[in-house]
């Protein structure tokens, strides 16, 4: 017998899987998705379903406010989506068949939004001026700027090939001049030292300042050519030159005292140098990296109201959501054929999950935001020290869904409170237990507190184990100097021997 020979064979297993529903994969991206994404999302929904239809605006529904309370749970629909309802939602579900029931799909009219605050836009507002224009790419500015600066198409050649090869930050890393000469083609040829004029002369006098350059040392110098020009002194600019060409290590570890010894001046004017050294940039072609600002806009508004606090969704933009009458009437007339009819079920089936999915995303924010900020009332009234831990954990056992459900509802939504615009996320931190109140202060408040010590200094810098200390003894926290490391690295606060003044 041929072992080799490939064989058919039989075999029964038994494995467990756990797979989600098209429709409830629906509820979860809906959940996740903020408020600017959701309108993108409801809109395009609106086009690839003709059966969904937006309620015009000030046009009244049909059904009653009692009526628009209750959940239409004889369908499948709810079934699938047990983790986004309350244990009593859960009970009643289960006294239900799940049998589809086409009547109760025509007659079933979703709980409508609330209605969107109005946008406040004054007077001598106007559209055009809340547009967005394009940036300019660095090689656009630069390439523009040629065209005055060139003496001559061979200079412009020559430098527009320089541009090129210019990276995100503006600098010439890993440039070979013989190379580019080769490429070039150019009669009669160029050469390296033509290159490295025009690089000198033309290139490196461009907007931004700095471009063109190197390495950094070459990059902060060129920034310093004009500054007599601005009325700074030359023997400053010389100082400040000698540093950049051969102390820059010395600089960013703060060893002043070497570098006053090696350049035999005295110490205010190596002080006077180092302030305009700071006032470079290191990066020039930083403001047009082409990143745009990424705009905001709040999911959840929080407003007080006397001594109490309201909560209410951003619903701005995002129509009220109905199944289309022409439709409905179609079906309940019978008058289309089997076909036509089975598509409509299919469109009709599909928007009303849609609708419940939208208006359940609505609740489970509503009330995961409700309960955050019962949680984090003394923060409203006190700011940060008022912040209290609070885990995903707390709240999903409160409002009774998967503390996975949570995290979709508040991960990348943002909340309009009189203290400020906040990432719900934020509210949620871990704590440490202090000694002077007898609770737990919350990690954010405590990195908040290390910031302001180090704001605050005077003189010798604090090191980690001093801020141990302090904290110790005004908040009664037993911090570890290690954590009090990592809080400040992930400030991104240098340690005390390189905050040391001059």
């Amino acid at each position: 017998m041929d072992f080799n020979q490939p064989k058919l064979s039989l075999d029964q297993s038994l494995k467990l899987q756990l797979k989600l529903s098209p429709r409830l994969q629906q509820a979860i991206q809906l959940l996740a998705l903020p408020v600017l994404q959701l309108k993108d999302r409801v809109d395009e929904e609106l086009v690839s379903n003709p059966v969904l239809e937006a309620v015009p605006t000030g046009e009244p529904l049909t059904r009653s406010d009692s009526d628009m309370e209750q959940r239409d749970r004889g369908d499948e629909a709810w079934e699938s989506q047990r983790d986004y309802l309350s244990a009593e939602d859960r009970k009643d579900s289960d006294n239900h068949s799940s049998e589809r029931d086409w009547e109760d799909y025509l007659s079933y009219d979703p709980r409508p939004y609330r209605p969107p605050r109005p946008m406040e836009v004054s007077g001598d507002d106007s559209y055009i001026d809340r547009v967005v224009a394009d940036g300019t790419t660095l090689t656009e500015h630069l390439l523009w700027q040629l065209q005055l600066n060139c003496d001559s198409e061979r200079e412009e050649a020559v430098a527009a090939a320089l541009v090129g090869n210019l990276d995100e930050e503006g600098y010439l890393r890993d440039f070979d001049a013989a190379e580019l000469a080769a490429s070039l083609e150019l009669e009669p040829p160029t050469d390296e030292d033509e290159i490295e004029r025009i690089l000198t002369n033309c290139v490196q006098g461009l907007d931004p300042l700095g471009v063109g350059a190197r390495s950094l040392s070459e990059c902060l110098s060129i920034q310093l050519r004009p500054l007599s020009d601005d009325g700074v002194e030359p023997e400053l600019i010389e100082i400040a030159r000698q540093v950049i060409e051969g102390y820059l290590y010395e600089l960013a570890r703060r060893k002043y005292k070497i570098i006053t010894d090696a350049l035999g001046v005295d110490k205010e004017r190596v002080r006077e140098a180092v302030q305009l050294i700071t006032a470079l940039d290191p990066k020039p072609a930083r403001n047009y990296s082409g990143r745009r600002a990424t705009y905001v806009r709040p999911d959840v508004y929080l407003e007080k109201i006397g001594d109490e606090y309201r909560i209410y969704l951003n619903e701005w933009g995002i129509p009220r959501l109905r199944v289309s009458n022409y439709y409905r009437s179609l079906i309940a007339a019978g008058k289309a054929d089997k076909q036509t009819r089975s598509f409509i079920r299919d469109k009709i089936n599909s928007a009303v999950w849609f609708i419940k999915n939208i208006d359940e995303r609505r609740r489970t924010i509503l009330k995961v935001t409700e309960f955050i900020f019962e949680r984090q009332r003394e923060f409203l009234e006190k700011g940060l020290e008022g912040l209290k831990p609070l885990t995903l954990e707390e709240v999903a056992e409160v409002v009774g869904v998967n503390s996975s459900t949570v995290s979709r509802a508040t991960s990348g939504k943002y909340v309009q409170t009189p203290r400020g615009l906040f990432e719900l996320k934020f509210f949620f931190t871990r704590g440490m237990p202090s000694s002077e109140n007898g609770g737990q202060l919350s990690t954010t408040y405590i990195k908040e507190r290390i910031r302001r010590l180090i704001a605050e200094e005077t003189g010798k810098p604090l090191s980690d184990s001093k801020i141990v200390s302090i904290l110790k003894n005004e908040e009664g926290l037993d911090i570890a100097r290690r954590t009090i490391a990592k809080y400040r690295k992930q400030m991104k606060i240098p340690p005390a021997s390189k905050r040391k003044p001059l």
